[in-house]
C-alpha cells in the first residue's frame, strides 16, 4: 500500500466532495509527468469515494497526462503498459510509430507489476488487448505517417491479427481475452478516422467494394488486396479481414440486391453519387432476367421513384411517368434521361418503358389543348428528327391542326397551318413595324435559324415575312424632280470591269456588254422632292385579298422606313435595264447618306439584272465592296485599284436571284437587306 506525502495536495475538494481539488487539477496541469505517481500515491485514500461518484470518476478519466508519444491524453485514453500489451505492440508497431503507453517509474517503457498498478484499471485506463487497442495502434501509425507509409506491410500485420476476433475464447498469456467492439463501433472507427491503407492512401472503407465489375468507379475495388509486396498467405488473411472483420460487402449482382442498394441510397441524408447510382442501373441492365422478373422490376422502380435525377447539387427520385428518353432536345416538364445516362437506352426504354421522343411522341402530345412552353418543345423534337432524317411521317398530320403559336391582332393565337395565313418574322425590323397588323409566329430569330428544317418539312419557305415585305422609295405624282451632277461618266468602265468580273448576264458578249457601257455612261441622277421610303409587305397568294388600307394599298401594307431614300426608276412597262436613272432626296445630307450606303447594293442588283427575264440580280459582298470603292474614289485610281484587287482576272456566276416587281412608281432596288 502507497502512503501520500505530507505535500501531496488533496485529490478531492473539502469543500465539494464532487469534484476534483483545485490543487489536484494544478498539479495535473503543471507537473503531467508526476500525476500518475501521485494518483497511485493518494489512490487507497480516496478509492471508494471516488468509485462511489459517478460525475468523480468521470471527471477523473478526463485528466491529460503525459505519454510515451509525447504527448498528453485523458487518463481514459491512456494505455497501461502491460506485459501482454508490450509485447503485441513490439510485434506490430515500428520503433518511430510512439504509442500513448502511460510514463510510469523511471519513465522507461517496460511492462507494469500488476498489482502496483491496479488502481489505473479501475479509473478506467486501456489495458485489454483487442478491437480499441489494434484500432489505436492503426491510428498511430496514420498520425505518424499520414502519407507515403514506411514499410506497409506492418499495416496488414495488425490487419491480420484483428482475425483474432474470430477465436476470441483463447486466452493470452496473462489471463485476458481478446476485447472487442460491437461490429457496428468498429465500422464506424475505421470510417471515421479513415484507417484503411489502400494503395499507400488511407481510406473509408465505406468507400470500397471487396469485388465488382471492372466498370465500376464510384468506390474502390479491395481485391486484389492492399498494401505491396503481399505474400499469397497476407493476401488470403487480408481478404479475410476484409470480408470477416470489416464485412465490406461485393458490389451487387442480383436485382433484389441492386433494388435494396437503390433504396438504401434513396434513403441517405448524404450527398449521393450520380455515379455510383449508373453503375447499378448498368449492373441491372446487364443481368438475365426472365420477363416475370422484369415486370417486378418495373413496378419497383415505379411504387418507389427509383430514376435518379441531378437537380443542382441535389438528386431528386422520379419515376418512369416524369421521364423521357430524348437526345435531341428537352421538354421542359419531363426529366431528359440521355444526357445524365447515355449508354443506358436499353435500361431506361428497353426495361423500364420509359417514353422515347419519336414522331409518335409528338403526334401523341401534340394538340390545341398541349401547353405553350410544350408545344415549343416538341417542335424542337420534330426538328431535330428531321435534321437527322428520322423521320417518316407526312407533315399534313401537322398542319391541319391549330397549335402554331403565334400573335395577332395584339393577342396570342394559335393558327393552323393548311388553311391561315401567317408569316415568320425572320426580319426584326420588319416584325416590330407590323406586329399588330399581321399575323405573325410567336418566334425569335435565334429560334428561326435553328428550326429551319422544321419550316422546309412543313413547307414554311414562302411565309418569310422578309419575302413579302420589301423597302420602296415613293414620291407624290406632282413631286419636282431636278437634275443633278453625277459623275458616272467617269466610273462606267470601272463599273463595267466589276459586272464582268463578277459574271453578270448583260456582259456575256461584246455587245451587251457595250449596251451596258452606253446605259451607264447616259446614267442621270435625280433629286426628287418630297421623297419617302416606305416598307411594304405584298399580298402572300394569288386570290387573296390585298392587306394594305394606307394610300398605297394596291401594293400592299405599307410603313415608314429610316432606310435611306434611294431608287432606281422603273418605266410604265415595269423595265429599268434600258436607262439609268436613279432618284435620291433632295436633302444633300439625306442624299449623301444613301449614295454612300444604298447605291453600292443597289447597282450591284441593277448590273447583276438578267435582260431576258427582267429579274434582278443578287448583290455579291465581292461586288459591293468593289463598287464602293470605284464609286467613291478619285476617277484617276479607279483603274489601279481594279488591278490590284485582281479585277478582269476572274469570271463567276451568281445563281440567286429575285423578280422585279412591277411597279410603275419609283422602287428602291435593296429589297433583301
Amino acid at each position: 500500500m502507497f502512503k501520500p506525502l505530507e505535500s501531496d495536495p488533496p485529490l478531492i475538494d473539502k469543500g465539494d466532495p464532487e469534484r476534483l481539488s483545485p490543487a489536484a487539477l494544478r498539479l495535473a496541469d503543471e507537473q503531467p509527468d508526476e500525476f500518475v505517481i501521485y494518483l497511485r500515491r493518494v489512490w487507497d485514500t480516496n478509492r471508494r469515494q471516488l468509485l462511489d461518484s459517478a460525475k468523480l470518476l468521470h471527471q477523473l478519466r478526463q485528466v491529460k497526462v503525459s505519454c510515451h508519444d509525447q504527448r498528453l491524453h485523458p487518463l481514459s485514453e491512456a494505455w497501461v503498459p502491460t506485459e501482454n500489451i508490450i509485447s503485441i505492440w513490439s510485434l506490430l508497431l515500428l520503433p518511430e510509430e510512439r504509442f500513448r503507453f502511460l510514463i510510469l517509474k523511471d519513465q522507461k517503457l517496460k511492462h507494469v507489476d500488476h498489482s502496483s498498478w491496479n488502481f489505473l484499471r479501475e479509473i478506467g485506463c486501456q489495458y485489454e488487448a483487442g478491437d480499441q487497442f489494434l484500432t489505436d495502434l492503426l491510428l498511430t501509425i496514420k498520425k505518424t505517417w499520414p502519407t507515403n507509409v514506411k514499410d506497409p506491410g506492418h499495416v496488414l500485420g495488425i490487419y491480420a491479427y484483428f482475425l483474432r476476433r474470430l477465436n476470441r475464447t483463447q486466452p493470452y498469456p496473462d489471463g485476458t481475452y481478446y476485447k472487442l467492439l460491437s461490429d457496428d463501433k468498429l465500422w464506424d472507427n475505421f470510417n471515421a478516422c479513415e484507417l484503411l491503407l489502400y494503395k499507400g492512401e488511407w481510406i473509408k472503407p465505406s468507400s470500397c467494394f471487396l469485388r465488382a465489375p471492372d466498370y465500376v468507379r464510384s468506390k474502390r475495388v479491395l481485391t486484389p488486396a492492399a498494401g505491396t509486396d503481399a505474400t499469397p498467405l497476407e493476401t488470403l488473411a487480408i481478404r479475410h479481414f476484409y470480408q470477416l472483420v470489416l464485412c465490406i460487402p461485393n458490389f451487387p449482382d442480383t436485382w433484389a440486391a441492386i433494388i435494396d442498394e437503390l433504396r438504401g441510397l434513396q434513403r441517405s441524408t448524404g450527398q449521393t453519387p450520380i455515379q455510383q447510382v449508373t453503375e447499378l442501373y448498368r449492373a441491372l441492365n446487364e443481368l438475365q432476367l426472365s420477363e416475370p422478373e422484369r415486370v417486378t422490376i418495373r413496378k419497383l422502380f415505379l411504387q418507389h421513384s427509383l430514376i435518379a435525377i441531378e437537380q443542382g447539387s441535389v438528386i431528386a427520385w422520379q419515376t418512369h411517368l416524369t421521364c423521357i428518353w430524348s437526345p435531341l432536345n428537352k421538354i421542359r416538364n419531363l426529366a431528359e434521361l440521355s444526357r445524365p445516362y447515355p449508354y443506358l437506352k436499353d435500361f431506361f426504354v428497353g426495361l423500364l418503358k420509359v417514353e422515347e421522343a419519336t414522331e409518335k411522341t409528338v403526334l401523341s402530345r401534340m394538340s390545341y389543348w398541349t401547353p405553350e412552353f410544350e408545344i415549343r418543345d416538341l417542335f424542337s423534337i420534330l426538328n431535330g428528327l428531321i435534321a437527322t432524317s428520322k423521320i417518316s411521317m407526312k407533315p399534313d398530320k401537322l398542319l391541319t391542326q391549330r397549335i402554331f403559336l403565334g400573335k395577332w391582332n395584339g393577342e396570342k393565337y394559335r393558327f393552323v397551318g393548311s388553311t391561315e395565313v401567317f408569316f415568320i418574322p425572320d426580319d426584326e425590323e420588319f416584325a416590330n413595324t407590323f406586329m399588330d397588323k399581321l399575323p405573325l409566329l410567336d418566334i425569335t430569330a435565334e429560334e428561326i435559324a435553328l428550326l429551319d428544317p422544321l419550316f422546309t418539312w412543313l413547307g414554311f419557305k414562302d411565309r418569310y415575312l422578309s419575302k413579302h415585305v420589301y423597302r420602296m422609295c415613293c414620291s407624290p405624282p406632282t413631286a419636282q424632280k431636278q437634275k443633278i451632277e453625277w459623275d458616272i461618266v467617269q466610273r462606267a468602265e470601272g463599273i463595267l470591269r466589276i459586272a464582268l468580273h463578277c459574271g453578270s448576264p448583260r456582259t456575256t458578249t461584246d455587245v451587251e456588254r457595250g449596251t451596258l457601257l452606253n446605259i451607264m455612261k447616259k446614267g442621270e441622277m435625280l433629286a426628287v422632292e418630297g421623297m419617302q421610303s416606305e416598307k411594304v409587305v405584298l399580298t402572300r397568294q394569288k386570290g387573296s385579298k390585298c392587306l394594305g388600307t394606307g394610300p398605297n394599298h394596291k401594293h400592299g401594307l405599307t410603313a415608314p422606313s429610316t432606310h435611306p431614300k434611294l431608287a432606281i426608276a422603273v418605266n410604265e412597262a415595269g423595265n429599268a435595264l434600258d436607262r439609268l436613272v436613279l432618284h435620291v432626296s433632295s436633302d444633300k445630307e439625306e442624299r449623301d447618306l444613301a449614295l454612300f450606303t444604298s447605291l453600292p447594293r443597289c447597282l450591284m442588283k441593277w448590273l447583276m439584272a438578267d435582260p431576258k427575264t427582267q429579274k434582278w440580280g443578287m448583290e455579291t459582298l465581292l461586288g459591293v465592296s468593289l463598287l464602293k470603292s470605284v464609286l467613291a474614289a478619285p476617277p484617276n485610281v479607279i483603274d489601279a485599284i481594279l488591278t490590284r484587287e485582281g479585277v478582269g482576272r476572274g469570271v463567276y456566276w451568281l445563281l440567286h436571284q429575285t423578280s422585279l416587281m412591277p411597279y410603275s412608281h419609283a422602287r428602291e432596288l435593296d429589297v433583301f437587306e
